[in-house]
């Protein structure tokens, strides 16, 4: 009895520790996953949103590109759209902020895909949306490319995914 005890103490113990080693130092596929979904966080928005939370979020959203990030996005049948640089990011996040009345984005199915590198990495996803104008869900396939700079994973640019 004292033996089975002890055993299932250790392995409780041992568990626990593993638990606590993943919480705290979680890889680089669970930094990204979680990059992601703050940044579909970050760029949702409610209808009544006020003015300086307009400012604050875009900056927010912006801070997770790189200084020389691109975006290059079709966005549910709207037309292409090239952004380069965090300055442009930020106004066009202001601009959509302004010209939208809300918006709700999400992210499903991440697949993540470690480069070559340490530092590079991709990841596939669809980009789930909802406006105040249509609450429909809307779909989008999105690729993500990541570079890990001064220890931050950050996005090196955005796309929609065109299929044929």
């Amino acid at each position: 009895m004292k033996i089975a005890l002890r055993i299932t103490l250790v392995a409780l113990a041992l568990a626990g520790g593993i638990w606590l080693w993943r919480v705290l130092f979680p890889g680089d596929e669970a930094v990204i996953r979680r990059r992601i979904e703050a940044l579909a966080e970050v760029a949702s928005f409610p209808a009544n949103e006020p003015p300086l939370a307009k400012l604050t979020n875009a900056g927010k959203l912006a801070a997770f590109f790189t200084a020389d990030g691109e975006v290059d996005v079709a966005p549910w049948g709207y037309q292409r759209i090239v952004i380069s640089g965090r300055d442009e990011l930020r106004q066009a996040a202001v601009g959509a902020r302004n010209a939208l009345d809300s918006l709700t984005v999400g992210a499903e199915a991440i697949a993540i895909v470690l480069g070559p590198g340490e530092d590079q990495a991709t990841a596939s996803f669809a980009l789930i949306g909802r406006t105040a104008g249509n609450p429909e869900r809307q779909a989008q396939a999105m690729e993500f490319e990541f570079r890990r700079v001064d220890g931050d994973w950050l996005i090196r640019r955005a796309k929609t995914v065109e299929y044929l």
